[in-house]
């Protein structure tokens, strides 16, 4: 027999194989998604039998004092996602958004509340990360090290989004100096780095 005659055969064959594992398939989609709905449902009426409103209150904060300056330490992938929440976007993110169309990711950029935040430096050892802050956000300075911009007057609160490795020791530091601290996940790396950060603060 001709592998031409034994081709359509198998591919019929596969195809049928594909189809009968749709409704396994089907079957999870379909749990996972009523156990979803079930646990919203439990929540939703535990909530009203609790008489609690679980919607998110405005914000009452006044923003109209002096700006907070912030440094970013880490402007990679998360650290510029972290920029983003604090009410700056590259250029180079607007134009990724418009090529996904995801107008819903501009929109709900552009309509965030205004934290009274302003961005006034960048440290990451790789140049790429850094010289792109530095060209998008008017005022950010490019610091060399962590070091140089823990000692700078111009930085209130440092944002970490450094490998986890480092996440304790820029803590510690830049808490020694003063500043305030916002950390990614892992906070330490291990037990000794828990007890110092503790120490520091």
């Amino acid at each position: 027999m001709s592998k031409e005659k034994q081709s359509p055969d198998n591919s019929r064959r596969r195809a049928l194989k594909g189809l009968a594992g749709l409704p396994f398939v089907g079957g999870i989609l379909i749990g996972a998604y009523a156990e979803s709905r079930k646990r919203k449902l439990a929540k939703r009426n535990i909530l009203e039998a609790l008489n609690i409103n679980a919607t998110r209150p405005e914000s009452t904060a006044d923003m109209s004092g002096d700006p907070i300056r912030v440094g970013i330490i880490g402007f990679g992938g998360r650290g510029s996602h972290l920029v983003r929440l604090l009410g700056y976007a590259t250029p180079s993110w607007f134009e990724r958004m418009k090529e996904e169309e995801n107008e819903g990711a501009i929109k709900a950029f552009q309509e965030q509340e205004n934290l009274n935040v302003q961005l006034t430096g960048v440290c990451d050892v790789f140049d790429v990360y850094a010289e792109e802050a530095v060209a998008a956000f008017p005022g950010c300075k490019r610091y060399r090290n962590y070091e140089e911009m823990l000692e700078s007057p111009d930085i209130d609160a440092v944002v970490i989004a450094t490998p986890d490795h480092w996440h304790a020791p820029i803590s510690i530091a830049a808490l020694q100096a003063n500043k305030h601290v916002y950390v990614e996940k892992p906070m330490t790396h291990n037990i000794g780095e828990t007890y110092a950060l503790q120490e520091a603060v």
